[in-house]
């Protein structure tokens, strides 16, 4: 069947006529009588293909587009067309001629059997092809969209599963087949038309049994053979075009070898076939999990049961991929390579840590546990010409082991050769009494450690408390203190604040404010922030290596603790934190701890009682009960509800720079400025202003008024303009943006300096951050020191009364075409259909200049970004792809609000929504997001898994932080481990990770919590497959998911289940569940369910049997030696591995491979069994 456009010529079909359009038949016989050259063969009004048509003597076979024959097998009448139509022209059958000597037309014998008539009819367009600019034109006309983005489809028509209700909406997702395709939508449908002309004519009605004949009318029953017009070009051809364009520079460059380090691949190889693609051996790179776009290469997509049996057998959730190749959290730049001031600060800093003897696995207890050393480092920030060093780090031990406390050692150690001083002492009070003459002689600023209250500095009081020594004055430089020299312990003390004249510093806590992460442990940190792997060893086997009678364990304890101290100091020049911290020390005019300790009031009100003091004025100090009685706020941020779904469109993402503090300047809002409502003005009572009173005359009043003096709220809120009295706010806040912009022009001329951008970045934000939060000033009415709320109302309904100003610039100015789709408190989001990414970026710079002239000065509308395409979820969850600029070639990946950011849940929650955003981003096909999600699922399913993607991490709140009986994970798993020992609790604020256990039916959740370390020392135990995919996994992908018409429930209902099980081992395993006594026996090569060791296919087959077996064997030694040896030379030595460390993926890794190679004595005795039997011979 043929479809033609409005434009072509038609012609009434005759009963048994052959029809054949073709260009040399239009010469001949259309044009028979008339000139060529003046009809419209000229090459001005002809069309390029046409001309080359001429110019070749082209000439058309059946089955091309020129070409119709009728179907024999019907006698139905053809529509005749309206001959009054101006874009029609009928041919009489007495024009017709028939064709000469034509190879390609003349018919076969069993043509002549289907076309009795040897009448041809040729046709050619009347009006010509309409061009470019004709086409813009009609489609601006129109109101039509020059661009139409792909929407969201199926490649697998198998994966389509109809439309679904969301709200008020019914979304469907279509596939590429004709099943789903739209009609197409025009004014004159042509096709059709002819079609009921058709079945009028004939008297037919279209029906199944009529339809049939209709569409045979259309078909010709000759077999068609389609040729391309041009031939591809011949070997010969194709080398001599290389030659001339120089290809071969390109090619030699595609040739070059890239190599790359071999990532690790985090597998567990139970039921796995050989050919996995975790086979890859394990290299020294820190672990990045295999990228997706490897696993999805091929462009056809099997059925559901070939999906999940692919070949990506890596144990981590293959989602995310950072930016870096080593899969770190953060990057973060040396800023010491260009720190805060280049004169020195003249601070010094003192690390320490101490090694205590503990017993068995307790944790140390400073009444029963004694110091056997302390391990110092310090930082002086002087010039070389100062009489002490720059740096310096030492030891201080107990010269005395358990076995021989009555012998005196020659030398404990002896034979270690490390770089540092190093004290002997024969008692543990020598040892505390040569540390602090460490102290004195050095005298500190500083004293820090990594975790100063269970350990370090926090333990050294402690344990002085049990000898009966009071440190807390002798650490100080000043022996005055609060608890003057008692020896008995105070019931409660501040670490941080009662060492006199020194700043304490806890580096895991300030850690917390630097870096967003899962765990905040000391290898967690080291390994984000210095990219560098540590190893964790435990007490138990840091106290045996150090007692050992000999000295060959003693130097791991030395080696280890000392690294702790220098990279803590490491971590700190890392990241400049001494010296950023004077800096904004010395820009708020506060003290070093209240920049770490203190919040953003006490900042303000630093600032603004400096300015103030000059001009006379006081600061109000409202106590609790003025402040409750203050009136309550009438106005709330503007915040819009975005219409939830996928937007294909630009979305122009435009911001108000710095509006709260823009509008206190524009409008000079303030506290010596304001004259208080509108209502209360006209009196000469005092009435209620903020949380006190104020009293304006009426004649000061009228006199403002009648000089127009006066600003006026939205809220009815009056004050003076500039002209009167400058505001104090206003002034503040002048300063602190010009000073912004002086580093922002500092930027722009250092480009080149990466480091230097990053610490002028740094400081930009800081002065931004201080002008945004004089607002929270004004607004805190619970815990603020001059809140006012007539002072909040008025800045609060000025940002509304301009963001909705905006908001209606844009939806009325016809030119821009713009529809505002969303807006949060100073920005907006504005959809542009229909154009492109270098459009909506001009259109967005119209858009900000015309709204930034509507607007006084300093308040100014700036282009931040544009999203293409982006997800609105909801108010305040966003995600999408970012585009700066118009040269911007790559998007960047940002999401606010969403799991792909939240740390609430588990790490595989991120990555697996992140992949599924970014494939729907780059693809729109939603057969391989739904590939890739079952693919994940069925991972979980078969527990191949790394138990750290599946761990959640809460913040412990501490034992009285919680109401009596609440049932919170982190303080059930506390209350496990203070049961056992009393110093293994959690510190406040310390992040708690822990899994989801499968249990008995109906058992509270609660009972079902474990830690990642109960996973890995018991195998009996499984993670809950069915609640992280139901409840964990599934819910915020239904989230995003949702809007475009797909559930990822139905996809997960359709998934075939299957859970692989290990075959016996060897080690025997308490039974502490049901299940465990109703294991189903499977066959060791096939996996399949069998009473022996074989099942009977297997058995049959002896020789792929052997090699089968033998291959996982090699497997799975293989990788158990791999991960071992990756493990052995991040520790340091070649015996049994000791890392606990919960933060490494290796860990994890070591333990999988561990309990699949506990399955090698099993499949021996299988190979004994054949041996006996036989079957090999």
């Amino acid at each position: 069947m043929f479809l033609f456009s409005e434009t072509l010529l038609a012609h009434q079909i005759n009963n048994g006529d052959s029809e054949v359009f073709s260009q040399e038949n239009v010469q001949k016989t259309f044009l028979g009588k008339h000139d060529l050259s003046k009809i419209c063969l000229e090459e001005q009004d002809i069309s390029v293909a046409a001309k080359y048509d001429l110019d070749t003597n082209y000439l058309a076979k059946e089955g091309c587009s020129f070409v119709c024959t009728p179907n024999s097998f019907t006698n139905l009448k053809s529509p005749t067309v309206n001959q009054q139509a101006p874009s029609m022209i009928e041919i009489s059958n007495a024009e017709i001629h028939p064709l000469q000597n034509n190879p390609y037309d003349s018919p076969t014998t069993e043509d002549k059997k289907v076309a009795p008539s040897d009448k041809v009819i040729s046709m050619m367009p009347m009006l010509k092809a309409p061009s470019i600019s004709d086409i813009e034109s009609y489609l601006s006309e129109k109101n039509i969209s020059r661009i139409k983005c792909q929407e969201p489809f199926y490649s697998n028509i198998n994966d389509y599963t109809g439309p679904i209700e969301i709200g008020y909406r019914t979304l469907r997702i279509a596939s590429k087949c004709n099943v789903h395709l739209q009609e197409f939508e025009t004014e004159h449908d042509v096709l059709n038309m002819c079609r009921k002309l058709f079945t009028f004519q004939n008297k037919l009605t279209l029906n199944s049994n009529s339809i049939k004949n209709i569409k045979l009318t259309q078909c010709c029953n000759r077999n068609v053979l389609l040729k391309p017009l041009k031939q591809p070009p011949s070997a010969c051809e194709l080398k001599k075009w290389l030659q001339d364009t120089k290809i071969q520079e390109y090619s030699s460059k595609c040739r070059e070898v890239k190599f790359k380090k071999t990532k690790i691949l985090m597998s567990n190889s139970s039921g796995c076939d050989g050919d996995e693609d975790s086979d890859v051996p394990i290299s020294l790179t820190p672990c990045t999990p295999i990228s997706p776009d490897e696993v999805i290469s091929s462009s056809k997509f099997q059925k559901v049961q070939d999906v999940i049996t692919e070949t990506n057998k890596s144990c981590q959730i293959s989602g995310v991929t950072q930016s870096n190749s080593f899969g770190f959290d953060n990057s973060v730049h040396d800023f010491q390579a260009a720190r805060a001031v280049s004169e020195h600060q003249y601070l010094t800093t003192m690390v320490m840590e101490l090694h205590v003897r503990t017993r068995g696995n307790f944790k140390p207890d400073p009444e029963y546990d004694a110091i056997c050393a302390i391990f110092y480092s310090i930082l002086n920030d002087v010039p070389d010409t100062q009489e002490k060093q720059p740096s310096a780090k030492g030891i201080i031990a107990l010269n005395r082991l358990p076995l021989s406390w009555d012998q005196n050692n020659n030398h404990l150690l002896d034979g270690i050769n490390i770089n540092c001083d190093i004290i002997l002492a024969d008692t543990e009070e020598d040892v505390i009494s040569l540390f602090l003459n460490k102290v004195k002689y050095w005298d500190p600023d500083i004293l820090t450690g990594y975790e100063i209250q269970m350990l370090s500095w926090g333990y050294l009081v402690d344990r002085g408390f049990t000898l009966s020594l009071n440190l807390i004055p002798l650490l100080g430089r000043s022996q005055i203190n609060k608890y003057g020299k008692s020896k008995i312990k105070p019931s409660k003390y501040e670490l941080e604040s009662d060492i006199t004249g020194r700043i304490v510093l806890d580096a895991w806590r300030l850690m917390r404010h630097e870096i967003a992460l899962q765990s905040y442990t000391f290898e967690s940190i080291v390994y984000h922030i210095l990219h560098k792997r540590v190893p964790q060893f435990s007490f138990r086997t840091l106290s045996f290596w150090w007692d050992h009678k000999t000295n060959h364990f003693r130097h791991r304890v030395i080696n280890y603790y000392l690294l702790r101290v220098d990279t803590i100091l490491e971590l700190f020049q890392k990241l400049d934190f001494i010296n950023r911290t004077s800096e904004l020390a010395k820009l708020f005019g506060i003290m070093f701890y209240e920049v770490l300790s203190r919040g953003s009031q006490f900042r303000v009100e630093s600032m603004m009682l400096r300015l103030a003091k000059p001009l006379n004025y006081l600061p109000v100090s409202p106590n609790v009960n003025q402040r409750a009685h203050m009136k309550a706020p009438e106005f709330v941020p503007l915040i819009m509800e975005p219409e939830s779904k996928l937007y294909n469109d630009p979305v122009i993402v435009l911001d108000f720079q710095s509006l709260y503090p823009s509008i206190i300047i524009a409008y000079n809002y303030c506290f010596t400025t304001c004259l208080g409502r509108v209502s209360s003005l006209g009196t000469d009572l005092p009435f209620e202003f903020g949380s006190t009173q104020l009293k304006v005359p009426r004649k000061l009043t009228e006199m403002l008024v009648k000089k127009d003096l006066l600003n006026f709220a939205p809220c009815g809120v009056a004050f003076v303009k500039k002209e009167v009295r400058e505001g104090i706010l206003p002034r503040m806040l002048k300063e602190i943006l010009n000073t912004r912009l002086m580093v922002k022009s500092a930027m722009k001329q250092n480009k080149g300096n990466e480091n230097l951008q990053k610490v002028l970045h740094n400081r930009q934000l800081g002065l931004k951050l201080i002008a945004n939060v004089t607002f929270g000033y004004t607004a805190a009415s619970f815990s603020g020191r001059m809140s006012c709320v007539e002072i909040m109302d008025s800045i609060l309904s000025k940002a509304r009364e301009t963001l909705q100003r905006a908001i209606a610039m844009v939806e009325t100015t016809s030119e821009w075409g713009g529809k505002v789709v969303y807006g949060d408190t100073d920005s907006l989001f504005v959809m542009i259909p229909g154009k492109t990414k270098e459009e909506a970026f001009e259109i967005g710079k119209k858009i900000a200049d015309a709204i930034t002239n509507d607007n006084p000065d300093p308040v100014k509308l700036k282009l931040e970004k544009i999203y293409q395409p982006c997800i609105l979820q909801t108010k305040k969850r966003y995600v999408g792809y970012m585009y700066e600029s118009p040269d911007q070639i790559d998007p960047i990946y940002e999401a606010k609000g969403i799991e792909t950011v939240r740390r609430d849940g588990c790490p595989a929650v991120s990555k697996i929504l992140r992949k599924c955003l970014t494939l729907l981003f780059d693809t729109k096909d939603m057969s391989i997001i739904k590939n890739y999600v079952l693919r994940q699922f069925h991972k979980i399913f078969t527990g191949r898994v790394s138990i750290q993607d599946l761990a959640f991490a809460k913040e412990y709140r501490g034992a009285s932080g919680y109401k009596p009986g609440a049932c919170v994970p982190a303080l059930e798993l506390a209350k496990k481990w203070r049961a056992i020992d009393r110093r293994d609790e959690p510190r406040s604020g310390e992040r708690v990770p822990y899994v989801i256990i499968h249990g008995a039916p109906g058992l509270p959740l609660i009972r079902l919590v474990r830690s990642p370390r109960d996973l890995l020392n018991d195998s009996s135990l499984k993670p809950n497959s069915l609640y992280y995919i139901t409840k964990v996994l599934i819910p915020p992908l239904n989230r995003c998911l949702s809007l475009l018409g797909a559930d990822v429930n139905i996809w997960f209902s359709q998934m075939p289940r299957r859970v692989t099980q290990y075959l016996p081992n060897s080690s025997p395993t308490t039974k502490s569940t049901i299940s465990q006594y109703f294991i189903a026996k499977l066959c060791a090569c096939c996996s399949q369910p069998t009473q022996d060791g074989l099942c009977s296919k297997c058995y049959n087959k002896p020789a792929n049997t052997t090699i089968t077996l033998v291959e996982k064997l090699q497997q799975w030694e293989r990788k158990y030696h791999d991960s071992k040896s990756l493990c052995q030379s991040c520790t340091g030595h070649q015996e049994e591995i000791d890392c606990l460390s919960l933060d490494c993926p290796v860990l994890y890794r070591r333990y999988q491979t561990h309990n699949d190679l506990q399955q090698a004595a099993y499949v021996r005795e299988l190979f004994n069994s054949f041996f006996s039997d036989g079957i090999l011979k």
